[in-house]
């Protein structure tokens, strides 16, 4: 008999939404691509990437909801208390799996884009109108090179500012190539040395203007690959961050190759530590598994409490709160 727990969440609706809206069959078609797909999508909680996922989304359908409105509800199997595993180094983490759905997992994050792309949260930038603005002055620190910007939206209960650089298929290779060669600035191919000049720039704006103002502020470098690797630097100050992505990651390679060797690991995520040190954050595997740091999961506990008392205050708040 099967113990596996289920979460379910409305994820889209027919409403209209800035002049947009979802049909009922684009509705339909999604969720027939959720039972389809080989691939599943990761349960996060509260869109943060930093922490394990909780689980894979498993299942979808269109419900009614208010009004005679639509929604997309999702199913997500969750995974269950993580087990005690050894690392090729000796260190011990934590691993969690779902038998029930050895699937690979995706959370549409690195992409097959050939070109670079900078993305950012409208809500910490005031609003589309004002975010809009900010992407033109990145568009404009480098008008003759080849990259994109866009808008991505985390219906979050602590919204903290994030910036996610995805290197694309084009400069991944010889971005890490050239840090793990511990390439000086002359040696760099001129297409990443001048992205490169854009995330630094990126990065200075960012730190002036993201609100939440006492908030730190999250940078992402995604670099595809085998594996597909996450570099994560949570800063207030620019000049952390900037310092960490300029660094030395020749340790950081024989450990990626090692994990995947070991793992068979998709996707493998480090993060700064208080220190400026890289740390092994988590990774996901072929099959559905996902193995982490004991920080990791410490993170995602603090981050669930912190959930838990955000949805009491806005319980508490509404005009709506039972009596």
């Amino acid at each position: 008999m099967s113990t596996t727990r289920y979460s379910k969440a409305i994820i889209a609706t027919t409403h209209i939404v800035r002049n947009t809206v979802f049909t009922v069959e684009s509705l339909e078609g999604a969720a027939k691509q959720i039972a389809e797909s080989e691939r599943k999508v990761v349960f996060l909680a509260e869109h943060d990437h930093t922490c394990p996922p909780l689980g894979m989304t498993v299942a979808g359908r269109v419900v009614d909801i208010e009004d005679g409105y639509h929604g997309l509800e999702v199913i997500s199997a969750l995974y269950d208390n993580p087990v005690c595993v050894d690392l090729p180094n000796g260190d011990s983490r934590f691993l969690q799996e779902l038998p029930e759905y050895p699937h690979p997992l995706t959370s549409s994050d690195f992409g097959d884009s050939q070109l670079p792309e900078i993305q950012i949260d409208p809500n910490n930038f005031g609003g589309f109108e004002d975010a809009s603005i900010f992407l033109e002055e990145i568009r404009e620190i480098a008008p003759e090179l080849e990259y994109e910007t866009a808008v991505m939206e985390r219906r979050s209960l602590i919204p903290d500012p994030e910036v996610v650089f995805r290197l694309g298929l084009s400069l991944s290779a010889i971005w890490f190539a050239a840090r793990v060669s511990k390439a000086g600035a002359g040696a760099i191919e001129p297409r990443l040395k001048r992205f490169f000049d854009v995330i630094m720039e990126t990065v200075l704006k960012t730190a002036k203007t993201a609100i939440p103002l006492l908030r730190p502020i999250t940078y992402i470098v995604k670099v595809n690959g085998d594996p597909n690797v996450d570099f994560v630097a949570q800063s207030r100050d620019p000049n952390v961050v900037i310092r960490a992505f300029a660094g030395d990651f020749s340790e950081i390679s024989k450990q990626v190759v090692a994990l995947r060797n070991r793992f068979s690991a998709e996707m493998i995520q480090f993060l700064l530590d208080d220190k400026g040190q890289w740390k092994f954050n988590y990774l996901l595997t072929r099959d559905g598994k996902v193995i982490g740091s004991k920080m990791s999961y410490d993170r995602q506990a603090v981050l669930l409490r912190e959930m838990e008392a955000k949805a009491k205050e806005k319980l508490e708040n509404s005009p709506n709160k039972p009596h």
